[in-house]
């Protein structure tokens, strides 16, 4: 998580040095890459600190739990 919070302050700060220096297209690129790290961090978080959250419901590999078909 901090990882990503850092890269999303990252960009927010190349965007305000592109803005400073004139580059309105580069900064309105990073900015926007801020607001979608933005929205995969609130998303990470929101799943993390859910408590209806049940990890031993999830079935992340679509595996049968060693069960054939049929």
């Amino acid at each position: 998580m901090r990882i990503l919070e850092e890269r999303r302050t990252m960009l927010m700060t190349m965007a305000a040095q592109d803005r400073g220096k004139g580059q309105t297209r580069w900064a309105e690129m990073q900015q926007e890459r801020a607001n979608e790290m933005k929205v995969h961090v609130d998303r990470i978080r929101e799943i993390l600190l859910s408590r209806n959250a049940a990890p031993h419901n999830l079935n992340l590999n679509n595996q049968d739990n060693g069960r054939e078909a049929g």
